[in-house]
């Protein structure tokens, strides 16, 4: 009786565990659909179907299965955003694109507006011609070169013809060469003793002017450089000029003969043509000008004095030539300036000046080139004359450094000025 008792007890408490158990499923079972639904919305509203997998999905069955289907989601949106972002980069440049475009033709319209087309001008910066017997170079005019006129001055074209006969050095006998190794072997250099220089029309500024240059050889001691200048746009030729050189040599000081290896060279690299300023040109010496501030009818500036700086030296160590220029310029009164214009200058090199140096420069009416030994006048009318001479004062002596004639022409109004 005792052990029918207890299997009924037992009984009673394993179908109470067990419907206690079914209970718990049910409500499982019922928070399980509860989930499933609440997890349905939840992709309902993010635009995910219900067949596609959640990567907190209950059933997935291991960590690293997670991990793979996370890279791929991850895999999946950089695919996306690559794709948008190529896109919004595509549509950005072509947005650039269309921008710069529209830019360049507002410029073509304001270039068509302002005539830009002139600067469309051949600019070969520097060449060899005639089988590498001629030298050009063109030269920008800068704002630094012109006066208030807008026009270059006789020191510019100086200054562009020097710059041009170096270059054509260094192109022969390479960078930093102003003479052929023979004749620094034996310490000869070439010196320049005359320059003229005939100026038909100064440019203005932003003009190109093309120089060329060449040599000839006048035997062992001597040469004979030209130039001609031409406007770069016109093809005009607005000046000329020719030159005298000697070998000096630079520890003695004094004119030297040019070793015939060089003479030989020279005679393979000059140009033999006609002489650029004509075949009936003659070196005119010139006259003193304080021997013709002392003549009857002359008239003379007040001297003005010029002190030798650092920057008016050259790589030789003495005052550059375009410098003498300058110099003996300031001299000229105003009145010459006012009514008349620059046409050619005639120099003459006799001494070096160093730092230091104080220069003195004389200004006269030259009355041996305005007037014949009769007294009647050897130059038309609207041309007048000028001597220059620059005087090195030292040790209460006075030593010539340069003489110069200069050559007027009476100013044409210009449309510019009217």
């Amino acid at each position: 009786m005792m052990i029918m008792m207890k299997m009924m007890q037992y009984s009673s408490t394993t179908s109470s565990a067990l419907n206690k158990d079914k209970n718990n499923n049910n409500n499982n079972n019922n928070n399980s659909n509860n989930s499933s639904r609440c997890s349905s919305r939840r992709r309902r509203r993010r635009g995910t179907s219900s067949s596609s997998v959640s990567l907190w999905h209950p059933t997935l069955p291991s960590h690293r299965s997670a991990q793979r289907v996370r890279a791929r989601a991850a895999a999946a949106d950089d695919s996306t955003l690559t794709t948008t972002l190529k896109a919004s980069t595509a549509s950005t440049t072509t947005t650039r694109e269309s921008a710069i475009k529209k830019e360049n033709t507002k410029e073509e319209e304001e270039e068509n507006k302002y005539d830009c087309g002139k600067w469309d001008a051949k600019w070969d910066a520097r060449e060899f011609t005639q089988e590498g017997r001629v030298f050009t170079e063109t030269f920008p005019i800068r704002f630094d070169e012109v006066g208030p006129n807008k026009l270059a001055d006789m020191g510019t074209m100086a200054r562009i013809s020097q710059e041009c006969a170096c270059n054509h050095a260094q192109g022969l006998w390479g960078r930093s060469q102003s003479m052929p190794e023979d004749m620094r072997k034996v310490d000869m250099a070439w010196v320049c003793t005359r320059l003229h220089l005939d100026i038909d029309e100064y440019p203005k500024w932003g003009d190109q002017v093309m120089v060329k240059t060449w040599f000839e050889s006048q035997g062992r001691v001597a040469a004979r450089r030209d130039w001609d200048l031409v406007n770069n746009e016109t093809n005009k030729r607005i000046g000329k000029a020719t030159s005298q050189w000697i070998a000096f040599n630079l520890k003695t000081r004094r004119m030297g003969r040019i070793p015939s290896q060089v003479v030989e060279d020279f005679e393979l690299q000059q140009w033999l043509a006609e002489p650029v300023m004509g075949k009936d040109y003659e070196v005119e010496k010139l006259p003193d000008a304080r021997e013709i501030g002392q003549m009857e009818g002359s008239e003379c500036s007040l001297p003005v004095v010029h002190y030798t700086r650092r920057s008016d030296l050259d790589m030789n160590g003495h005052v550059n030539n375009c410098i003498y220029t300058e110099w003996l310029l300031e001299s000229v009164p105003k009145s010459y300036w006012q009514e008349y214009e620059l046409k050619e200058l005639v120099i003459e090199f006799k001494a070096e000046c160093n730092f230091g140096d104080i220069i003195e420069a004389v200004c006269c009416e030259d009355v041996t080139a305005t007037a014949t030994a009769d007294g009647k006048s050897n130059m038309p009318s609207e041309k007048t004359a000028l001597a220059h001479s620059l005087l090195k004062q030292k040790d209460g002596k006075q030593t010539e450094v340069v003489r110069a004639r200069t050559i007027w022409l009476l100013k044409k109004e210009r449309p510019d000025e009217q």
